[in-house]
């Protein structure tokens, strides 16, 4: 992949994960809005810039992947499994401190 989409995506993510935001996330729903409108309009100008060569290759393949049947199971368990584990460690941080 050429940098461009990189780069969108690497500034896309580090605004997102920085404490300097233009709306605080503090803010009722406005906070977190602004960084799902960001996350939206970052990987829709990066697909914008991958090669359509390149695109159209991927998706090729991601058809054969499906047509064979393979299954994204596995990876939605870990995930799944991961954000429990993530959020069991968040209320257990969250009960000691009080």
């Amino acid at each position: 992949m050429a940098w461009p989409p990189k780069a969108v995506l690497l500034l896309t993510f580090a605004y997102v994960v920085s404490p300097v935001d233009v709306l605080p996330d503090w803010e009722p729903l406005i906070g977190i809005l602004d960084d799902a409108t960001l996350i939206t309009l970052g990987i829709a100008m990066a697909t914008r810039l991958v090669p359509r060569d390149i695109m159209d290759e991927h998706r090729i393949t991601a058809s054969r992947h499906l047509a064979k049947g393979t299954r994204l199971g596995w990876g939605c368990l870990i995930v799944v499994f991961l954000w429990l584990v993530t959020l069991t460690a968040l209320v257990f941080v969250v009960l000691k401190l009080k």
